[in-house]
């Protein structure tokens, strides 16, 4: 009978690792994907930017051509 609740205490402390795994394996995937988001809003941000400045440049240019 000892031997047996030893089992049990053995299976249930190695279904809890598993389940500690897997949460840590789902956690760290989300925050993988959490930085790729992060990465992406930066870039849109960037060219958002360089966006305005070239659309800054073509007014300035067309300003430019209106006064010849």
């Amino acid at each position: 009978m000892k031997g047996q609740i030893i089992l049990l205490e053995e299976q249930l402390s190695g279904f809890t690792a598993i389940e500690t795994s897997i949460g840590d394996a789902l956690v760290k995937n989300r925050l993988e994907d959490i930085e790729n988001i992060k990465l992406k809003i930066i870039k849109k941000r960037r060219r958002y930017k360089e966006l305005e400045l070239e659309k800054r440049e073509i007014f300035v240019l067309g300003a430019r051509h209106i006064n010849y």
